[in-house]
């Protein structure tokens, strides 16, 4: 049996899915899969080639100018609802020429973008593969709760996606998601029955080792990514400067990542100038020896009913061993695994919460978890898929 993993969107592009999708390639291979991974390669990026990677040539680009910028995030949407596009009539062609796929063999599909799918629906139609599709968050992303419900929200674009969507959920062989919430929002966008045929996946955390003398602590928190408009909430802020005047052994927040003129100026507004500090991007390389010595992990989401989420940073965070600090809805994947397997603290979205959260953290009395650790190794998630793919077979 062969793996052909499907992923448009890997390294060396800098987004959460091309990390995962890496990683994924080589957990799969470390679990004993013979997997061939056929991965995009967007123009002016080159891939650094490994044995059997094969890669793709795409463009997402349609105008060389930035004024036609929201045309051009207009075009590649629905360039990647177009099942014959050119880079997944290439994929599919190379998988064939190269490999000629048969009933025994497998075919992985990832998104985000949505396009891979229809490689996986081509090649199960015309050879009888087996075919697994991996959401790793829900699609599209207008059917999550406010205060995503309706982003960028385009009546005819929409139809184009249900049908789509239907067709990849009701044909694949199996559904992964990284949240039963987003299974259950895609299933209710499409008018279907949310059925056995899905699992609910954990993504991949950093591959590093962990010192002991990494207990010691220095007072910082750390929140590493990019902090969108939807998820800076006041409630923060507020428990921040609330622990600042309180605990002199708190230092303050770092967000690592892009930060927005909304994060500036709530820190202006909230004078928290000495105590929230922003830092530039990291390569994921460089993200454990930058956390060595703090004191905790923040991850934030969007103040939603549900979260349809597993944010890839919270993987990150379980395997860098700091107590986590959650701040998220009542239900959701980040405060499901908290809640099983310890290591943090879960926050609805109430200052006094996250204040005695940070207390607890900065104190020390917040332990990690080496359970929730493991379970997002690349080990254990190789484990799981291994499972899932000899099931389907």
């Amino acid at each position: 049996m062969r793996v052909f993993q499907v992923a448009k969107y890997y390294k060396p592009l800098n987004s959460a899915q091309a990390f995962q999708a890496e990683k994924l390639t080589k957990a799969l291979k470390s679990s004993g899969l013979n997997v061939v991974s056929f991965v995009g390669e967007r123009q002016g990026m080159s891939v650094d080639l490994e044995e059997d990677i094969v890669s793709v040539p795409y463009s997402d680009t349609f105008f060389n100018s930035t004024v036609f910028r929201k045309v051009n995030r207009g075009l590649k949407e629905f360039n990647q609802l177009n099942s014959a596009n050119k880079w997944v009539l290439n994929t599919t062609n190379k998988i064939v020429e190269l490999y000629k796929p048969d009933k025994n063999d497998v075919i992985l599909t990832q998104s985000t973008p949505f396009d891979t799918h229809f490689v996986g629906s081509k090649i199960k139609k015309d050879h009888k593969t087996k075919w697994i599709a991996a959401f790793s968050d829900p699609f599209p992303i207008s059917i999550a709760p406010e205060p995503y419900r309706g982003a960028n929200h385009i009546p005819f674009i929409s139809t184009v996606q249900k049908n789509k969507l239907k067709k990849v959920l009701e044909l694949a062989d199996h559904i992964l998601v990284s949240s039963f919430y987003a299974y259950s929002l895609m299933c209710e966008f499409c008018n279907i029955k949310v059925q056995d045929k899905y699992s609910v996946i954990p993504h991949i955390g950093l591959n590093v080792k962990v010192d002991n003398n990494e207990n010691d602590t220095d007072g910082w928190l750390i929140h590493t990514g990019n902090l969108t408009k939807e998820r800076i909430t006041d409630e923060f802020f507020k428990a921040v400067k609330e622990v600042a005047i309180s605990n002199k052994s708190f230092k303050g927040v770092k967000f690592i990542g892009r930060a927005s003129n909304i994060l500036t100026k709530k820190i202006q507004d909230y004078q928290l100038e000495n105590y929230i500090k922003l830092q530039e991007e990291i390569p994921q390389s460089e993200i454990h020896q930058e956390v060595k010595k703090c004191s905790g992990l923040v991850a934030i989401e969007a103040n939603m009913t549900v979260s349809p989420f597993l944010p890839s940073k919270f993987a990150d965070y379980a395997t860098l061993a700091k107590p986590i600090i959650c701040l998220t809805p009542h239900e959701s994947e980040m405060r499901n695994y908290l809640n099983k397997f310890g290591g943090g603290i879960v926050c609805n979205f109430d200052s006094k919460e996250i204040s005695l959260a940070i207390e607890n953290v900065i104190t020390g009395k917040c332990k990690t978890s080496e359970k929730l650790r493991n379970h997002f190794t690349s080990h254990n998630v190789g484990v799981i898929y291994d499972k899932i793919i000899n099931q389907i077979q």
